[in-house]
């Protein structure tokens, strides 16, 4: 799976291991990591499969930190979260468990990779070793890693090597002959991590009131963004006004009443009243400027979601579809912050979607599912809700060029307004440098 690294369990059902019990069974001075394989049929693609992987590293009988990869991405990880995915995909037919043993040094250079941002990734397949060594030097990396991998099987194929000079990028010859090349530049990792660390230990308190933080204040925050760049680069004078605007409508959901004893009687009175939200662009229209925008669907009970249809395993071959009419939990504060932000968002997919709304927010949920099948947008909880960004990022990223500029830049107005209004929640959770990222990925 990993040079240099040695296996020691290979493709065991996870029905007959338990993590747990297994990193239990380890020698007090043994090194090495845990890796849970699951396979995801997809239904919705003609019972196509997917696969994602869960890593648990171990010293001794500890482990100390766990992860999360694919084809595609990778990421640190909670161990309840790891946990509650193998309780409920373990037992499939199709997850498999390996161990393997290694010593300090690999295990510490594979887990850099899920911290670090790549400079390069590319494509093996149609390269000649020429294209590749021109793309290695182009990056003008001095001190890295460089990784070749290959998720064709099973199991994975990852082949890391250390970059020390110019010259260990163009003798480099790549393993596997499909796959992908990742070049991790240290320097520039340790910048942006140095530069994030400073952000979150100088970032001031949460402003009391519900005010909105000026945009030169957002730029602070926000390291990456040069002082010196445009104005039209983050926050140029065109869209300050429309990001003060939106602030406001931004405001107005977040103070607004969830149950309905706590609504104002004119609204119970006037159920047409609540028929939709009204979004900032709303203020400036009048009777002589035209139409006015297109409203949101209606939300009964301030609940934007329909039931969902719950699917329940009976046997192999077997589903039935219950119909849960149950009321939803109880959210805490910091499940609500999400849960508002992209309700808020779903605004702007509606403008730029109309009707195609909800099939866009279900797809870009059924991708995210594949990845994370713990997530649940009718149901988040503290563990899950900032897999709330990821799917904002998803919906962005996969909307046509003239859409995805506009949801981008509300996006980016959400995630500086939640930044800064709610630091100290979002400290409390550990989910700075996630937000951060999520900030800094958009900005690209």
């Amino acid at each position: 799976m990993l040079n240099d690294t040695t296996q020691i369990i290979a493709d065991v059902p996870g029905k007959h291991l338990n993590p747990l019990l297994l990193a239990q069974s380890q020698w007090n001075d043994s090194l090495g990591f845990m890796m849970i394989a699951y396979t995801i049929q997809d239904p919705a693609i003609n019972g196509a499969s997917s696969r994602f992987y869960d890593l648990f590293f171990l010293r001794g009988s500890h482990i100390y930190e766990c992860a999360r990869m694919n084809c595609d991405l990778r990421f640190q990880l909670h161990l309840d979260v790891a946990l509650q995915t193998f309780k409920h995909s373990g037992r499939e037919d199709s997850t498999r468990v390996y161990l393997f043993a290694a010593s300090g040094e690999i295990l510490d250079r594979f887990r850099s990779t899920f911290v670090y941002e790549p400079c390069l990734k590319v494509q093996l397949d149609g390269l000649t070793k020429k294209q590749v060594h021109t793309l290695l030097t182009s990056t003008k990396c001095r001190k890295g890693i460089i990784e070749c991998n290959e998720f064709i099987h099973l199991l994975p194929s990852i082949d890391l090597k250390d970059v020390a000079s110019a010259d260990d990028l163009t003798q480099y010859s790549p393993p596997f002959k499909r796959g992908r090349i990742l070049l991790y530049d240290i320097e520039k990792n340790k910048e942006l991590i140095e530069a994030r660390h400073a952000s979150s230990i100088s970032a001031p308190a949460p402003a009391t009131n519900q005010s909105a933080m000026p945009p030169e204040q957002v730029k602070m925050r926000f390291p990456h963004a040069s002082l010196d760049q445009s104005t039209d680069d983050l926050f140029s004078a065109a869209r300050e006004k429309e990001t003060e605007d939106f602030t406001v409508f931004l405001n107005q959901i977040l103070n607004s009443p969830r149950n309905a004893e706590d609504r104002p009687p004119e609204i119970d009175a006037n159920p047409e009243a609540a028929s939709f939200v009204i979004t900032h662009q709303e203020s400036e229209h009048s009777a002589a400027s035209g139409p006015m925008p297109r409203p949101c669907p209606p939300i009964h009970g301030r609940d934007p979601w329909p039931p969902r249809k719950i699917i329940t395993r009976r046997s192999k071959h077997s589903f039935t579809v219950p119909q849960h009419n149950e009321p939803r939990p109880e959210l805490s504060d910091y499940t609500k912050l999400f849960d508002r932000t992209f309700r808020s968002f779903r605004q702007q997919v509606f403008d730029s979607f109309g009707d195609k709304c909800d099939t866009v927010i279900t797809e870009a949920e059924r991708k995210l599912r594949i990845l994370t099948p713990e997530f649940d947008l009718q149901l988040l909880d503290e563990n899950t809700a900032i897999l709330v960004l990821d799917l904002i990022e998803d919906i962005a990223g996969g909307a046509s060029f003239m859409k995805r500029s506009r949801l981008r830049q509300a996006a980016l107005t959400l995630v500086a307004d939640l930044y800064n209004k709610q630091y100290e929640l979002l400290e409390k959770h550990k989910v700075i440098d996630k937000v951060e990222q999520f900030y800094y990925r958009l900005k690209k």
